[in-house]
């Protein structure tokens, strides 16, 4: 059918393995270009579907990653390259499967143990962190941070008994001097700070707006204003959260724009199966919708619920025999209002 050629041509038919090892590899060196200051989530989120799908690509297509990692370590101990690689091993350590943490786990915690204690002048060697901004840390210190954030179950939940690596390698480089303590103090610090000015914000609030906000967190029974994905005190899963629909959102566009040829053909048979995928997404959109305050936000996703909504209502017409105008919105149209979340 129509709606099974154009899926194949946007996401690829079923081809060997080593086909997609290649196209794995494409993008992990697209992600980890030293000319890339702009994390890829789109990209990154799809190489971690892909690994998750075979052991056998996730062990060739990372052992293509250690390579790079290693060139890049070599090169300099700090270096936009080398970024780029401890934030493509952070999102894979997140959301991989156990395909991609047992590869990370035994040929990973290594190299990055030994990038973490290389021999250094005494001076320097293991010196104080200041996490602040997010521009000021040195790849150590993302590193270390990544180091500390394998122990805890909220951030990453390995399991240290099938995995016992990730803790071993947290205690000797405690053992030789890693400040992971003034880390964790400098997170305790942040979050006190954020609290404290969160209060304020409340406190300098109209009693009316406020009245105003718990009407409407009861009229549509929402969470908490603290589960907010896009909340500061939500800032580690909201980093993820926020890639994660981004890349959910990368394949809606694609969605809307099959959508809109198929009904342009007036093909009804393909149309209903579209129709049927878009009113899920407008389900998903609107909850996340009402789940946010962040203006910027809102606005994009209310904008694909209106294209959505109107692409339903061609097709309702289309079946009825009524004449109707497809939107026509474009694909660079759909990824800029994207862009602001």
């Amino acid at each position: 059918s129509v709606y099974k050629q154009r899926m194949d041509f946007l996401f690829g038919s079923a081809k060997s393995t080593t086909s997609q090892t290649q196209i794995l590899c494409k993008k992990i060196d697209i992600v980890t270009s030293p000319h890339s200051a702009e994390q890829q989530w789109d990209l990154i989120m799809q190489i971690v579907d892909g690994l998750n799908a075979d052991s056998n690509r996730a062990k060739r297509v990372l052992a293509h990653l250690k390579r790079i990692l290693e060139k890049a370590i070599a090169t300099s101990s700090d270096n936009q390259q080398l970024q780029n690689c401890i934030l493509v091993i952070d999102a894979l350590s997140r959301n991989g499967n156990d395909n991609v943490l047992s590869v990370i786990h035994t040929h990973f915690l290594p190299v990055l143990s030994k990038f973490i204690i290389s021999a250094e002048s005494a001076s320097t060697k293991f010196q104080s962190l200041l996490i602040g901004a997010e521009d000021s840390k040195t790849c150590k210190d993302r590193v270390l941070e990544l180091m500390l954030d394998w122990q805890s179950a909220d951030e990453c939940n390995i399991d240290q008994n099938k995995y016992p690596n990730f803790r071993a390698t947290f205690v000797h480089l405690k053992q030789n001097g890693a400040a992971f303590h003034k880390i964790i103090a400098e997170r305790e610090r942040l979050r006190k700070q954020q609290e404290a000015e969160e209060k304020n914000r409340r406190l300098q609030q109209q009693p009316e707006q406020q009245e105003s906000e718990v009407a409407e967190q009861k009229q549509f029974n929402d969470a908490p204003t603290y589960d907010n994905p896009w909340s500061n005190k939500n800032m580690a899963f909201g980093r993820w959260y926020k890639a994660k629909l981004k890349a959910d959102l990368s394949k809606l566009i694609d969605l809307i724009c099959m959508t809109q040829d198929i009904i342009s053909m007036k093909n009804t048979v393909d149309g209903q199966v579209m129709c049927m995928e878009l009113r899920e997404a407008n389900k998903r959109l609107i909850t996340i919708m009402l789940r946010t305050h962040d203006a910027a936000a809102m606005d994009c996703l209310l904008q694909l619920v209106t294209i959505n909504s109107s692409l339903l209502d061609c097709y309702k017409k289309l079946t009825t025999g009524q004449k109707f105008v497809v939107p026509g919105v474009s694909r660079q149209f759909l990824h800029i209002i994207t862009k602001s979340l």
